[in-house]
């Protein structure tokens, strides 16, 4: 796997400099295990070494040097807090573990060993800070300031009377941070990063846009990563593909203003999966614009949608995190997430007691998914009889084209649903149902439903 994605800065640390390409081959030190709030330092370390995996995840394989004493101890149960490392090129702190194991060697020439894998890790940690809890973490996400709504880096160019190019002047300006309360104590921050590095004669500008998470109480890693996770999720659907971060900032509670941030690396984040596609172009007009979605107070909105509502959500956001499934699986994970979706309406709103699941959410989204299928009863009565002979009828065998474009045209509407409550109006379907992306999926649609056979499912009807 290439890292070229990784960070371009440096972090420099107590006892050195620690970047991602120093641990991808693997590296040497000692390892700490914590299964509490704190890091006992006093404890012996564990020798071993740490590396980068093909899946961007972190491994670390200890020696067991007493494995009779450590099985009369019985280890503790669980999953560590957090892995603190000491090695020659600094410290770095595993803050997401989710595997751990045991190799136990008895008499053998094997030596007995210890591993734990990690998600994610803060690189240039300086010292060895006992609390792994952090107070703000940040990703960088090159190429959405477009999508954002901003622009950092101003390019003039000079041109002389031959209307030759003579000069080009970069200006490079910092914007106010566009700040929401999420919770009392936490806040989503979106901002604008820039960096200048190099030589004279050959400069290098970086300037993505910085998502974060800031909290006055302290915070475990994965409580101010899931929601960032949750906001790549939204790019991601916009731009149509994986949007990968290079690179991030963290501050540990310890130490909530320090000279120097260290640095991050996250694979969900920052590694794009095996069968997971990127952007064909990120210069393209997105799905939809984040101004759409009601900026940055429709984040927060977003953030409350995904927790109260993620069956709602991951049959459209998935696919660009974990890859695609097969079209039956899909268009009966998108029918779920409807069917899910309009019950929790069901008794509060009017729109969502039409018994035609699919077609009841399309009235509610609007014209905009009307006029982009053309026929919307024909599609509604197309996708529901789809999904119930896939449910009910073993003989049936679907056309599997056409069940990936009705698949993925419910995951639109639902998307396109969801997202205009995420912005309080209709601007976030009108923008996805106008772009170019949708054009050939929308033309795909019209012959599906052209061609289709009714099979005399039955629908209920309005209900009364």
């Amino acid at each position: 796997m290439s890292f070229g994605r990784a960070p371009p800065f440096v972090t420099e640390s107590r006892g050195g400099f620690v970047r991602v390409a120093d641990i991808s081959d693997g590296v040497i030190g000692f390892f700490w295990a914590s299964y509490g709030k704190r890091i006992n330092f006093r404890r012996r370390p564990e020798s071993g070494f740490v590396k980068i995996n093909e899946l961007g995840q972190l491994e670390v394989q200890t020696l067991e040097e007493s494995p009779y004493d450590s099985f009369e101890s019985d280890p503790p149960e669980g999953m560590p807090t957090a892995v603190f490392a000491s090695t020659p090129k600094g410290g770095l702190l595993l803050v997401d573990l989710f595997k751990k194991g045991y190799r136990t060697s008895w008499g053998e020439a094997n030596a007995s060993t210890r591993s734990f894998t990690s998600q994610a890790a803060i690189l240039g940690t300086g010292g060895q800070m006992s609390d792994p809890r952090l107070s703000y973490l940040s990703f960088f996400i090159p190429g959405v300031h477009g999508w954002a709504g901003v622009r950092t880096v101003k390019e003039t160019r000079t041109k002389g009377e031959s209307g030759r190019i003579r000069g080009v002047d970069i200006s490079l300006k910092s914007a106010e941070p566009k700040v929401v309360r999420v919770t009392g104590a936490l806040t989503f921050e979106l901002s604008w990063h820039w960096e200048v590095s190099g030589a004279n004669g050959r400069k290098i500008v970086y300037a993505p846009v910085s998502i974060a998470m800031r909290t006055t109480r302290p915070k475990s890693y994965r409580e101010l990563a899931a929601p960032l996770h949750q906001v790549q999720d939204l790019i991601n659907f916009a731009f149509s593909g994986f949007v990968a971060a290079d690179g991030g900032r963290a501050h540990l509670a310890t130490d909530p203003a320090p000279r120097t941030s260290p640095t991050v690396w996250d694979a969900r984040l920052m590694a794009a999966p095996a069968g997971v596609k990127s952007p064909n172009s990120m210069t393209e007009l997105p799905l939809f614009s984040l101004d759409s979605v009601g900026g940055a107070d429709g984040i927060r909105r977003w953030m409350r949608l995904y927790a109260e509502h993620p069956r709602a959500i991951r049959p459209f956001v998935s696919r660009h995190r974990i890859g695609p499934m097969s079209p039956e699986v899909q268009l009966m994970e998108v029918a779920a997430g409807m069917e899910y979706w309009v019950a929790c309406h069901r008794r509060s709103t009017e729109w969502a007691r039409d018994g035609r699941i699919p077609f009841a959410i399309a009235n509610r989204v609007g014209s905009s998914f009307c006029d982009w299928v053309q026929e919307p009863e024909k599609w509604d009565a197309e996708f529901w009889s789809t999904y119930n002979a896939l449910k009910h009828e073993p003989n049936y065998k679907p056309d599997r084209y056409a069940v990936s474009v009705m698949a993925q045209s419910g995951a639109m509407l639902l998307a396109a649903s969801i997202l205009n409550r995420m912005g309080g109006s209709k601007k976030a379907g009108v923008s996805m149902f106008a772009s170019h992306r949708l054009y050939d999926l929308g033309q795909d649609v019209n012959a599906c439903i052209a061609n289709s056979k009714p099979r005399g499912s039955k629908r209920r009807g309005k209900r009364r």
